[in-house]
């Protein structure tokens, strides 16, 4: 190609450039790097003009009308030939960056002291020896770069500027960026920006060309990751230019610095393009000014370990900061950097697919992590990025056929003797094989424990019998004697539980004087409905009733002050055995009693049966409780005091007759009570001797119980 053609070509391209620009009215123009010798003229009514990039061209002076720009912000005449610059430079009123480096420049005019929004200026490697002290007076003048000179004096002004500063790393990386210019991989541009990429290699311990491409990619960090294309696009280079550095890149990657991962999953870019994203943790300590050390996963403890199970849980599920397909290879890492765990051994050793893993890992994280024994379909299905992915797992496992519940290591929740498809957890024998390491063990749910401080108060009557047994059982149970008691035991090797039996009729205090134990004793009470542990599951409830022996067992171990484990109504589990040979339910509550008996016989805790059948009580029942406190109906005397305590406002002879006449139980009388208070609150009247006698009357009518359940 001759001269003549390249300067057609170059006029055509400068002609382009000026001709976009006009049609669409933009703010900037772009002659950078095209050859020219002088400005065109073309440009001089393009007075709306805010920047102008005549950077890297011939230019030996500018013209006057480039001063005439009343709206100019950022003028660029970098990388030319000129050796002043115009005397009515002062005139750009709106300037606020003025690049003139690599020119040949000999003076800068005293007019630039006009320029009071001039906040960066670089006139590094001119020929200046002076610079005059008009510079004192520029207040907003931030940047002053005047490398490659031979200035004898500086300006006060400008010396400030040039004394290091104290610049944090994301300060250090704005400068690079805004260093970069059009070309960030000149000889130049890593001159020029030399001390902050030092700066940044050495405190994050990467090389000159990584610093480049982290800071650039920094810049560009919205939250979502980014591609190579607008790395490309902020370091003002062509893709395949970025691409030469991928290597680079993976080494970021490997340090922890970057994270990567293939588009089609989240971000933009082409479908299968290798995306950037920065880990949030790196994001903080930058935010810190602090240089990120990525966390050593190997040879963690158990807990540390499922402590960063959660971490990337939560990054992937609840923030949503790493795909599906990142939290496998996570995951995937800080198995194989704990292998040596018999978790991690026996996990390899089930041989299961990647996503059959992960919902292995999944539940086990819920476990240790939550203390959360089941989980849901649709808490499950959080963890896939995509539904259809997870939607053949979700069917298989409804069905049953899904390979984690053929292989027992996943079963449905059991709820009131169903399967229940919605919830699953893992099974007895995976928490044996997986988590034995971390000891884990299942006490009792929360909402079946009372707490000892939030029983209230009750104040009970007694006969003088049972009333002289409670007290005594009271004071056993107190926490420093059982403890006493519970040692001198164990030195001579008797069984150190106490299983308590109240029985008696209905209403007369024997749940009761449990709950008052407990609150005068400071112990928590785990009260168990038995109907609750019958199912029409074969085994199902043996293994219910075996559950709540074990869990309560776990709560004494976990427990600085023994609970109290109370079977209230327990009428249908102490009777006497029956002949297996009647029918299947025969047998299953025989197996139950059979379970009872052993726990019974180990139990190192305390236990309160309560009844109102004894008649039929198995004799072996009989032998295994310490203390049996029969409850009575209260004697005349103490009906009596119930009568007064619970209506203040009867008088002593009407405390008498209603004693006398009616032989009710303490918890009949305290409906009698609250019927009276019902009767006042209704009509504002005070109910007589009379209405209280035709209460009580009616008390009588429902004296018959009717029992319900599996006794015969």
């Amino acid at each position: 190609m001759n001269v003549m053609t390249e300067q057609i070509n170059q006029t055509d391209e400068v002609e382009v450039r000026i001709q976009s620009c006009r049609e669409r009215r933009a703010l900037a123009l772009d002659l950078s790097d095209l050859g020219l010798s002088e400005i065109p003229d073309e440009i001089k009514n393009m007075t709306y003009l805010r920047s102008i990039n005549l950077s890297e061209n011939c230019l030996t002076e500018l013209p006057d009308f480039i001063c005439s720009y009343a709206y100019l912000e950022n003028l660029d005449v970098s990388y030319n030939k000129l050796s002043y610059l115009p005397d009515a430079i002062g005139s750009l009123g709106s300037l606020e960056s003025l690049n003139a480096r690599c020119n040949q420049l000999n003076a800068i005019p005293v007019s630039i002291e006009k320029l009071s929004m001039l906040s960066f200026l670089d006139i590094s490697y001119n020929r200046l020896s002076v610079l005059p002290d008009v510079f004192n007076g520029l207040s907003r003048l931030e940047y002053c770069n005047i490398k490659g000179n031979n200035i004898i004096s500086l300006p006060e002004k400008v010396s400030l500027l040039s004394r290091p500063k104290q610049l944090s790393i994301l300060q250090h990386m704005e400068r690079i960026t805004s260093l970069s210019g059009s070309n960030s991989f000149s000889e130049d541009f890593f001159l020029t920006a030399k001390p902050h990429i030092d700066y940044i290699a050495q405190r994050l311990n990467i090389n000159p060309i990584q610093t480049i491409l982290f800071s650039h990619i920094v810049e560009e960090y919205e939250g979502s990751a980014i591609s190579l294309n607008q790395i490309a696009r902020s370091l003002n280079c062509n893709k395949i230019k970025i691409m030469q550095y991928a290597g680079e890149l993976a080494d970021l990657a490997d340090k922890k610095i970057l994270k990567t991962q293939k588009n089609g999953y989240r971000g933009r870019g082409d479908k299968g393009e290798i995306m950037y994203r920065i880990p949030l943790k790196v994001t903080e300590a930058l935010n810190k000014n602090e240089a990120y050390v990525p966390i050593n996963c190997a040879n963690l403890s158990i807990q540390d370990f499922f402590a960063l199970l959660e971490e990337l849980f939560i990054q992937e599920v609840q923030d949503k900061e790493i795909s599906y397909e990142e939290l496998i290879e996570e995951v995937n890492e800080l198995l194989n950097d704990n292998r040596d765990f018999s978790f991690v051994k026996m996990l390899k050793n089930y041989n299961l697919s990647i996503d059959e893993q992960m919902i292995v890992v999944r539940f086990c994280h819920f476990l240790v992590n939550r203390d959360e024994d089941e989980m849901s379909m649709k808490t499950l299905s959080l963890m896939f990025d995509h539904q259809s992915r997870f939607t053949s797992h979700m069917r298989k496992f409804v069905s049953g056929e899904h390979n984690l519940i053929t292989r027992g290591i996943i079963e449905y929740k059991n709820n009131d003797g169903f399967g229940d498809k919605r919830y699953y957890k893992l099974t007895d024998i995976t928490k044996k094989e997986l988590l034995h390491e971390l000891n884990i063990k299942k006490v009792c749910n929360p909402k079946d424990i009372i707490r000892a401080n939030s029983i209230k108060e009750k104040k009970l009557f007694y006969n003088a019998i049972e009333g002289e047994q409670v007290s005594r059982l009271s004071s056993l149970l107190d926490i420093n004697s059982f403890k006493e008691i519970q040692t001198r035991l164990l030195e001579n090797n008797m069984r150190t539980g106490f299983a308590c039996l109240f029985y008696g009729l209905p209403g007369c205090g024997k749940t009761e004087t449990a709950y008052q134990i407990a609150r005068q004793s400071g112990r928590d009470i785990v009260a168990i409905d038995i109907s609750d542990t019958k199912s029409m599951w074969f085994g199902e409830s043996e293994k219910k009733i075996k559950e709540v022996f074990t869990n309560y067992r776990n709560l004494v171990d976990e427990s600085e002050v023994t609970p109290i484990l109370l079977i209230n109504e327990a009428d249908a589990v102490i009777g006497k055995r029956k002949d297996v040979s009647r029918s299947s339910v025969a047998q299953t509550e025989n197996a139950i009693q059979n379970i009872i008996l052993q726990e019974l016989e180990n139990l190192k805790g305390i236990l309160i049966a309560t009844t109102n059948l004894t008649e039929n009580m198995d004799n072996a029942f009989e032998r295994r409780f310490l203390y049996k406190i029969e409850f009575q109906k209260p004697g005349l005397s103490i009906r009596k005091s119930i009568w007064q305590f619970m209506i203040p406002a009867l008088s002593d002879e009407d405390a008498t007759a209603l004693s006398s006449r009616f032989d009710f139980s303490g918890g009949q009388i305290e409906n009698i009570s609250r019927k009276r208070t019902v009767e006042f609150v209704i009509s504002g009247i005070e109910p007589s001797l009379e209405k209280l006698t035709t209460f009580c009357q009616e008390e009588q009518l429902s004296k018959e119980t009717f029992r319900i359940g599996f006794g015969v």
